[in-house]
């Protein structure tokens, strides 16, 4: 049987600050984990035409270390969260502290897809399905 993804953690330098920006952006449930320093996060899930159901749930963790220099080579697996309104994301992204990485762009045939960043610089994609995208 194939190993799968079964949860994410978004390693942030301050819990508070992830909390509000990721509730703002994405209405993701983050609620501290009692008796830990850690925080669950619940995405919800998604169904794709087909009827199967996705998505996973994470949690937020205390960073341990130096956040690494911006525009740094990334050396983690990349989330990529799906969007109805991806122009609308962009804009809350940035109103709440985080920031564009790589602007939107064509992924022909599947959807249109950006890569951001959250306030301590932990980099995640975007896309919004459309079959029509075209470069």
């Amino acid at each position: 049987m194939p190993a799968a993804i079964v949860h994410f953690e978004i390693q942030v330098s301050d819990t508070e600050r992830a909390k509000r920006f990721y509730k703002n952006v994405f209405d993701w449930k983050v609620e501290k984990w009692e008796g830990t320093d850690f925080y669950g996060v619940w995405t919800g899930r998604s169904k794709y035409p087909n009827g199967s159901i996705v998505g996973m749930d994470g949690g937020l963790g205390v960073k341990e270390g130096d956040t690494p220099a911006r525009r740094s080579a990334l050396n983690a697996f990349l989330c990529t969260v799906e969007v109805d309104n991806l122009d609308e994301i962009l804009k809350k992204i940035e109103t709440s502290g985080g920031s564009t990485v790589k602007p939107k762009y064509a992924f022909p045939h599947v959807g249109w897809m950006a890569t951001c960043a959250d306030p301590d610089g932990n980099q995640f994609a975007l896309i919004q399905n459309d079959t029509s995208a075209k470069a």
